[in-house]
């Protein structure tokens, strides 16, 4: 990334004032949220582990957010429209939430963007984004829990101890994105921009997620999830710092 950086910082400074296209590296820190209107779940017991026939168990979950903070980073190309005013912009972002410190959560958003530059005479322009992201996110989760088991499985057991894994099928979301920000051109092509960046998904989607359990003291697996969420929406707001180099 340092190297990238020092590229970009120096072939900008080489470069005409009358740009083909530009490139830029962005850092961000986002707070992030996802949310669902309501869900469905079934849990199917493993006869070993019950020592008697499988029994599923079914029950709703109403809807809920949670809030994520994390860090992230974009590259993205910019090509003029009409110069130096107007920019279509392409790129890819990509970042990572950690719910808690056994789960992950990874980000990869492909963007189409405008970007609108004014005063555009003077070393600090000011600037407006509109702009359209996929979402594909993925959760990958592995973790030693205690869990309450239900009278209705007939065991003597009231809690147990299970290794758990989760994972979600392909997600992807699309979300809206409009952002204010300002270029400091400390070189007439290569310039520093600070920037506030607002997302939200346009519909929402549904997410399925696998979930499995294993005992602690019997072999096999003990249950096995299967989670169904409606109406899942990812919203954010970023705080940015970018370098940009113009060609």
């Amino acid at each position: 990334m340092h190297l990238v950086i020092g590229l970009i910082f120096l072939l900008g400074s080489l470069g005409s004032t009358a740009e083909a296209f530009h490139i830029q590296v962005r850092a961000f820190h986002a707070q992030s949220k996802l949310r669902y209107q309501d869900g469905e779940s079934s849990v199917t017991w493993n006869e070993s582990y019950l020592r008697g026939p499988s029994q599923t168990l079914s029950e709703t979950e109403a809807g809920r957010e949670k809030l994520y903070p994390h860090l992230g980073q974009e590259l993205s190309l910019g090509f003029p429209v009409w110069y130096p005013h107007l920019f279509v912009i392409g790129g890819v972002a990509q970042a990572t939430y950690h719910p808690r410190p056994d789960e992950t959560i990874k980000d990869l958003a492909p963007k189409l963007a405008f970007e609108w530059l004014m005063n555009v005479q003077n070393r600090w322009m000011p600037f407006a984004r509109l702009g359209l992201a996929q979402h594909q996110l993925k959760l990958l989760s592995e973790r030693v829990e205690t869990r309450s088991l239900s009278p209705a499985l007939g065991l003597a057991a009231t809690k147990d101890t299970f290794g758990v894994t989760r994972e979600w099928e392909d997600l992807r979301l699309w979300n809206g994105e409009a952002s204010l920000g300002c270029k400091f051109f400390t070189f007439p092509t290569t310039a520093v921009v600070l920037e506030y960046r607002y997302s939200d998904s346009f519909i929402g989607a549904t997410l399925r997620e696998k979930e499995r359990g294993v005992s602690s003291y019997r072999e096999g697996f003990a249950f096995e999830r299967e989670t169904e969420l409606s109406g899942v929406r990812l919203s954010s707001q970023e705080l940015s710092l970018a370098l940009e180099a113009g060609f």
